[in-house]
């Protein structure tokens, strides 16, 4: 309005989730004495962009407060995004679709919407898949920043995490490198160079050796310590 532009606005809404407004411009100036010459300006696409650019900023303005859907008035295109548009289904074909009827227009949406929903699918698995990668880099480095060095040369040791604590904890005390990893509830690895293959294996041998003489020493004490008279009852 301001610009001189006479514009006649209709509003629709019927209860139907689907609430627009219809805009009609002219593209006469309008001034005191009625409509004057044509401005052809208002016809450059410049100008369409910049209202439709001014729209989303309104309707983001009150979506803010309401919503954490936001509009944008730019195409996929220049948005950067890679999915295929929709096509425009108009009245009639809408029509006929809420009666449950499968129209032509309807039908290349809905192919539209499986694609862009595919692609999606792929960029998801995409980026849980370099998630994944930089993770396993991460892990990597924090291995080999504790064992002096290179995953591929150290070996593991799989049993439980409670035996592999132990572990861990007896050949740090003898000061060699390792570190322990878990990934899982049923997986975990202990990491200790190669070149500590042979000291670190002898080491384990004996505090298997030590735990299964202290085992064998507590059940010897439980078979001879005399049995526990009942309790008499009153």
């Amino acid at each position: 309005m301001s610009k001189g532009i006479c514009c006649d606005f209709a509003i629709h809404d019927k209860g139907d989730g689907n609430p627009h407004v219809h805009i009609l411009l002219a593209t006469r100036k309008v001034d005191k004495s009625g409509f004057t010459k044509k401005e052809r300006a208002w016809n450059e696409k410049k100008l369409l962009i910049e209202w439709r650019e001014y729209w989303a900023d309104w309707c983001n303005h009150k979506l803010y407060f309401v919503s954490d859907a936001r509009v944008d008035h730019r195409s996929y295109k220049d948005q950067g995004v890679d999915r295929l548009p929709q096509i425009h289904l108009g009245v009639e074909v809408c029509a006929v679709e809420r009666k449950g009827f499968k129209t032509d227009k309807g039908n290349r949406n809905r192919r539209i919407r499986r694609r862009n929903l595919e692609d999606e699918i792929a960029e998801l698995e995409r980026q849980i898949h370099d998630l994944r990668s930089e993770r396993k880099q991460e892990v990597i480095d924090y291995i080999e920043a504790n064992i002096g060095c290179k995953v591929s040369d150290a070996f593991t040791i799989h049993d439980n995490q409670a035996v592999l604590e132990q572990y861990e904890q007896f050949l740090q005390s003898r000061n060699i490198p390792c570190e322990l990893i878990f990934y899982n509830e049923a997986k975990y690895e202990l990491f200790v160079p190669k070149s500590e293959r042979d000291r670190a294996i002898d080491l384990i041998t004996q505090l298997k050796n030590k735990n299964h003489e202290m085992d064998n020493q507590h059940n010897t004490q439980q078979k001879q310590s005399p049995p526990k008279k009942p309790k008499l009852r009153m």
